[in-house]
């Protein structure tokens, strides 16, 4: 059985309850993402057998993970998949690097790779419409010290994401 993977790095406590304040603060219609479900996005890689998710546990074994920064301070519409997410640039060199890096894997792998340039994002709410107006997005700088490879599945009364491995990041 195939399973929907991703890499990311998790907000810590105190970044969640911050998102939680902005998610509070959006105007409706949309779906607020769970606080269980936070996180930064550095690939989606879809579906992978076990012998695929293997392969990959072995690349990203071997991978440089660097420890990086970046900030986080615009809130954005994404038309397409209808979310609106807590956005900035992506300008740590280590970042960008680690980016490439799991792009260059997943098409190794043979793994789904993104269209589109790498834009670190945190996904607030689902099934948005509009881009709210006149809302004071605050700053969030993640400094993460973990990369994970999440597991986003289904088990009936919503989506949830699992972490199933980690690995840390090099010190600075």
């Amino acid at each position: 059985m195939k399973k929907r993977l991703f890499l990311g790095f998790s907000p810590d406590t105190e970044q969640i309850q911050s998102l939680l304040r902005l998610q509070s603060a959006l105007p409706g219609p949309c779906n607020p993402v769970p606080p269980t479900n936070l996180h930064m996005t550095l690939a989606f890689l879809g579906p992978l057998s076990q012998a695929q998710q293997q392969q990959l546990i072995q690349s990203l074994n071997q991978m440089d993970k660097p420890s990086f920064s970046v900030t986080l301070d615009k809130l954005c519409l994404w038309q397409k998949p209808r979310i609106l997410c807590l956005t900035g640039a992506p300008s740590d060199a280590a970042l960008k690097q680690m980016a490439i890096q799991t792009q260059l894997m997943a098409a190794h792998l043979g793994l789904h790779q993104s269209e589109y340039d790498y834009q670190p994002h945190i996904t607030l709410c689902r099934k948005a419409y509009i881009l709210p107006q006149h809302i004071k997005v605050p700053a969030l700088t993640l400094k993460p010290t973990q990369l994970h490879l999440y597991h986003s599945h289904n088990p009936g009364d919503g989506v949830r994401y699992r972490i199933l491995k980690s690995w840390p990041l090099d010190k600075a």
